[in-house]
């Protein structure tokens, strides 16, 4: 809500900025809050990255009920698990595998 608080405000003064957001600035209420504001908006344009994303993961949502935090999670276990495969392969994690610690 801050960041769409503050792009609304520079543009009520006539401010002039071009505005990168990361993944945790945006998301599906931004367009709603920030208003007009929000045109231009640079990783704005990019959720239909994730909406792909989330239909790939989970068909079976319908868009309403899709949320970017849930895409977030999904992405930070993916991240984890791609971390631990090379321990994991060659079995330097304890419980990795059939045999326990």
């Amino acid at each position: 809500m801050s960041v769409s608080a503050t792009i609304r405000d520079a543009y009520a003064l006539g401010l002039t900025a071009d505005w990168i957001i990361n993944n945790w600035g945006f998301d599906e209420n931004l367009p709603r809050l920030a208003g007009d504001a929000a045109e231009g908006v640079m990783n704005y344009k990019n959720m239909d990255i994730v909406v792909k994303t989330a239909k790939k993961y989970n068909p079976g949502v319908p868009l309403k009920k899709r949320l970017i935090r849930t895409i977030q999670a999904w992405g930070d276990a993916m991240i984890t698990w791609e971390a631990l495969k090379p321990g994991m392969e060659e079995r330097q994690i304890p419980g990795s595998g059939t045999g326990g610690p």
